[in-house]
């Protein structure tokens, strides 16, 4: 049970996260500031991360009108 509390997290770098929105890494930093945009993010010293699992998570819940083909 102690294990899976504590199970491998996957991260995502600013830049695929950037990649996968079709945004610049400096629209990211803005909406980081701004607080406009909550992408759940940790920092480490000047490094940004993104939980993939959150990330992902973010997303769906911001996904709207998609209609299946």
């Amino acid at each position: 049970m102690i294990q899976e509390k504590y199970k491998k997290i996957n991260y995502l770098t600013q830049n695929k996260v950037a990649e996968i929105l079709n945004v610049k890494t400096a629209c990211l930093n803005q909406w980081r500031c701004d607080k406009k945009v909550n992408i759940p993010y940790i920092k480490i010293n000047n490094i940004i991360l993104y939980p993939e699992e959150a990330f992902y998570n973010w997303l769906n819940s911001h996904t709207h009108n998609i209609e299946q083909a």
